[in-house]
């Protein structure tokens, strides 16, 4: 296999600029993408509620992989060294939750539950990437000493706050609108890429930016 077809599913479009950029950047193999999966509203609950559904549509379109990432918000934290993704990945074995309420335990049951089901449109099986942006996907794109997953578990609630209004103040400016701030995006993404940011990345974020990174590189040829 020379090129992946990777489906993409993201809370949002501003998401679906970023994730695909990292992907391109962090995949083993090179990466074009499906059509967008069909979806409805914006937001984690969503893609909780079309995620199956998702997985059969990407099966069905002769994708070679499956690329998801949801923002924490004010779930927990996930915290990969109590989890055991990989290894159950290859054994079949359903993965450990590490913590209750951690999204990504949660995408990755999901994903274990309704994996079998890509096996009966006869492809090869179906290659999986699951990530978090904690707090959400504008901290991977902001290179501040103030927000990490280390520095996020020592705010307070009152401070968290602050800190989200200010991820996207300082992201965004006084931007409006969904493309100006697809452009700023891609914008920010594309110099991050360019300048040794993914390793910082996996520094700043390495449970939930790390899953992610971890799972593209485990695909092979």
């Amino acid at each position: 296999m020379t090129t992946a077809r990777v489906a993409l599913l993201c809370e949002g479009q501003v998401d679906q600029v970023v994730v695909s950029s990292l992907v391109k950047a962090i995949a083993s193999v090179s990466v074009e993408f499906t059509e967008p999966a069909p979806r409805g509203r914006q937001g984690y609950e969503s893609v909780k509620k079309i995620f199956r559904s998702v997985v059969w549509w990407a099966a069905q379109c002769n994708a070679d992989g499956l690329v998801c990432v949801v923002d924490s918000d004010r779930t927990p934290i996930h915290r990969e060294q109590e989890s055991h993704w990989l290894q159950a990945l290859e054994k079949g074995q359903p993965p450990t939750v590490c913590v209750e309420g951690c999204r990504l335990c949660a995408l990755r049951q999901a994903w274990a539950t309704h994996r079998a089901r890509t096996l009966l449109c006869g492809n090869r099986p179906l290659r999986i990437a699951l990530g978090l942006a904690v707090p959400q996907i504008e901290a991977w794109l902001v290179d501040a000493k103030y927000i990490s997953e280390f520095a996020w578990q020592q705010y307070s609630e009152e401070r968290r706050s602050s800190v989200r209004d200010r991820l996207k103040a300082n992201l965004y400016g006084n931007a409006r609108g969904l493309e100006n701030k697809r452009r700023i995006a891609l914008a920010r993404v594309e110099h991050l890429v360019h300048s040794n940011g993914i390793n910082r990345l996996a520094a700043r974020f390495p449970n939930g930016f790390g899953a992610l990174q971890r799972d593209l590189l485990s695909w092979t040829e």
